[in-house]
């Protein structure tokens, strides 16, 4: 009865805006015929032509520039999530870096996710380790395909769909300005310079950054035995588990606080024959810390803050809980990321380019986990363990020709691409945690080399005005090498070499049956290697143990696509497509509990299945206001898992099954404003879906949330901007505690 009070508060919401816009559609004049207003350049509501992609199948969608600033979008991550079909988990705040994606039922580890055309997935993680790290200022707009019909994408991610930021390279001089304050102490600024010397050199520099003292994010809950202890207290609160197993809220971490600046610079020098060659260079760090932690324990007879010690209390009977200072010691996480990339172009005719690119990705000065407390550990000092990936790089060469019209009709593409990474972990015993440099020897080692070398061809065939046809096919080569561990208790674990080689082919088929009628058909299988992060991976923490997954395989997906777009005049689009991904050997992370340790590692499952429908609509209201709203049904499930029976038909963890957007979006005069709502469903992060309790620590909640911004250009280039994301102060958990209301002012100048 619960989930079908839920689907129906979904669906209530999804039909009454719809309805609300269909209604409005019909009643502006200009839908029968009358004198209509051509549509400005903003995603919800371009031209068809600027909100999709050319040349590539399947659905596609383009955030522009415009879009990203009537929005209050603080990082790309926020951009995606009114697009349906993207799930943005919530992080630590809106200028966090613990902020995922998912497409389709695919985590970000599973897509690609590039800048420039170049990889930003992280070395050894395959995730975005920070989306901070293309500041807004920088986009010229983002491109999305949902889905693995491209040919040209593929080896690691590209399962769940490609998303594309494309920063600015100016061809004249262009200077911008910002300074961003909000909630929680939160600082930033942006400085870009952008100009074109002798017509020849294009120059791009940018600075972003941004700090805050943050939130509470991390509780302290704790699990209590029936018996007396030695300190009586006061101050607990009663909890659960998101499993509902019964916990007491004790205190927490202390306010989550946050650093990070970024650096882009890019040159590009235009050479004879139209050639080009672009050298980009993107530092980028990232700290965050916690302040004072806090004890909610108070001594019943003396009323002191209580930090360690056995304490007691009567909930029903007698309780007692085993209180140490480590549990509210949070720790520092550096991240030091280092991109450079060179590209190449240069035309041959007018449909007849080759491209050259290399880029390396150098995070080997990362120390992912900074010292962490040991059980035994003090506020004061104490032992601990440090943690360093000192190996984690990759480095990307590809290739590609597009021959153009090789029999006048079509436009053909193929090319060669060759991607390796190594990454490992080193993890030292600390004399005091506070120190890293207190080493007392070393605890584990591990290591290895992934390579993928791909080739892949697609052409696009125009075979009449109203049909185009896509054919393509990619041959990935993956291997696993060097792979190494040694841990003090167990010695050397060698293993050997890994290797697999696998075709995706890929076709898709749009039709217009009419000028405002597209139909999409598509179709393919693709390919996602093991991440290298599990393979030789691992860590632990008190009462938890992440273990290495050395005989991962990779996973593969069969998908197809069926949808229709639908203009009415020139006001009104209707979108709506149905998609099922079926994917064979599908990781997915096993908990189970021994002796009051959880541990966890990565297992294949057979089978699973994501089938969902997107249905959207987009209407021009006014010259001055755009709505529309969206929303997709996600049906996510194991078919066959003998490793684990017991998840068969039950829901694929990190997936919400229903979620739904809404805007409005106004520029009159020197007025800029949007209002957007967004809604995601519950998620399991359990794969027996056991954590059905919402509303506790470590519980991934349905949340609606309501943002605004409102902007006015005093004169040409200097603008002012107030913004609100959570308009309601809606409070939920994404595992951490989402942050409630929060308020941002801006001043930008542009010329």
């Amino acid at each position: 009865m619960k989930s079908k009070g839920k689907w129906k508060q979904f669906w209530n919401v999804f039909l009454v805006n719809g309805l609300a816009f269909i209604m409005v559609a019909i009643s502006i004049p200009g839908l029968a015929g009358e004198k209509v207003i051509k549509l400005e350049k903003v995603v919800v509501t371009a031209p068809k032509e600027e909100r999709e992609l050319e040349h590539v199948p399947g659905r596609t969608t383009v955030i522009t520039e415009e879009e990203i600033r009537v929005r209050n979008v603080q990082n790309p991550a926020k951009a995606l999530e009114q697009i349906p079909g993207i799930y943005v988990k919530t992080g630590k705040g809106p200028t966090a870096s613990s902020q995922g994606i998912n497409i389709r039922g695919m985590s970000e580890n599973r897509c690609q996710i590039l800048r420039d055309g170049h990889r930003m997935n992280s070395s050894f993680y395959a995730g975005m380790k920070s989306w901070n790290q293309v500041p807004v200022e920088d986009i010229e707009r983002i491109e999305v395909i949902n889905g693995p019909y491209s040919a040209l994408y593929g080896g690691w991610g590209g399962l769940g769909g490609i998303i594309n930021i494309v920063t600015r390279m100016p061809e004249k001089q262009q200077f911008c300005l910002k300074s961003l304050y909000g909630t929680d102490d939160l600082w930033g600024g942006t400085m870009t310079y952008g100009n074109k010397f002798f017509d020849k050199l294009s120059v791009y520099l940018s600075y972003d950054y941004k700090a805050t003292n943050g939130y509470v994010t991390d509780y302290i809950t704790k699990s209590a035995k029936e018996g007396e202890g030695e300190i009586p207290v006061t101050g607990w609160k009663k909890t659960t588990d998101s499993k509902g197993n019964p916990k007491y809220l004790i205190g927490d971490k202390g306010d989550y606080m946050m650093r990070n600046w970024s650096i882009l610079a890019k040159a590009r020098l235009d050479l004879p024959h139209d050639s080009k060659l672009t050298f980009t260079f993107n530092p980028y760090r990232y700290d965050e810390d916690y302040d004072q932690p806090h004890t909610y324990l108070r001594n019943a007879i003396t009323g002191e803050p209580v930090w360690e010690g056995d304490v007691t209390f009567d909930d029903g009977g007698q309780k007692k809980i085993s209180v140490r200072p480590s549990s509210f010691l949070g720790r520092n996480l550096p991240r030091n990321l280092y991109r450079y990339a060179l590209d190449y172009e240069i035309p041959f005719a007018p449909m007849n380019t080759l491209k050259a690119s290399f880029e390396l990705n150098d995070e080997r000065r990362e120390r992912i986990f900074g010292p962490r407390p040991d059980k035994e550990a003090t506020f004061s000092g104490g032992p601990g363990t440090f943690q360093r990936n000192p190996k984690s790089m990759d480095w990307r060469g590809r290739v590609e020709w597009n021959l153009g019209e090789i029999y006048g009709f079509n436009n053909f593409t193929l090319g060669t691409e060759y991607y390796e990474e190594k990454g490992g972990r080193k993890r030292w015993q600390l004399a005091d945690w506070r120190d890293e440099r207190s080493k007392v020897g070393l605890i584990s080692e591990s290591w290895g080399r992934n390579r993928i070398v791909s080739f892949f061809a697609q052409d696009e065939m125009t075979l009449t005005s109203r049909l185009t046809l896509y054919l393509g096919g990619r041959i990935d080569y993956w291997r696993l090498f060097n792979r190494w561990s040694w841990d003090m208790y167990t010695g050397n674990h060698p293993a050997s070499d890994k290797d697999q080689t696998y075709f995706s082919p890929k076709f898709s088929v749009k039709y217009r049956p009419l000028e405002a009628t597209t139909l999409r058909l598509s179709l393919a299988k693709s390919f996602n290697a093991p991440m290298l992060h599990d393979l030789v991976g691992g860590y632990s923490k008190p009462g938890y143990v992440s273990l290495p997954s050395p005989n991962l395989k990779p996973e593969k997906v069969k998908s197809w696509e069926i949808g229709v777009d639908q203009e009415i005049g020139k006001r009104t689009r209707l979108e709506c497509s149905y998609f099922e991904n079926y994917a064979y050997d599908l990781r997915y992370r096993k908990r189970w509990s021994e002796e009051g340790i959880t541990y966890s590692a990565y297992k294949n499952a057979e089978k699973g299945r994501i089938r969902g429908v997107e249905l959207g609509i987009e209407h021009q209201i006014f010259s001055f206001l755009r709505a529309y709203t969206n929303g997709s049904y996600q049906d996510a499930k194991f078919i066959r898992n003998s490793v684990k029976p017991g998840t068969e038909h039950k829901r694929i963890t990190g997936i919400p099954q229903k979620m739904c957007n809404f805007g409005l979006m106004a520029d009159y005069g020197g007025f800029k404003g949007s209002l957007t709502g967004h809604y995601a469903g519950k998620v399991y992060y359990d794969d027996l879906n056991r954590d059905k309790k919402n509303h506790v620590y470590g519980s991934y909640d349905p949340y609606f949330t309501l943002d605004t911004k409102v902007s006015y250009e005093l004169r040409k280039g200097l603008e002012f901007s107030f913004a609100v994301d959570n308009l309601l102060d809606k409070d939920y958990y994404q595992s951490y505690k989402a942050p409630g209301r929060y308020l941002f002012g801006e001043v930008v100048y542009r010329y």
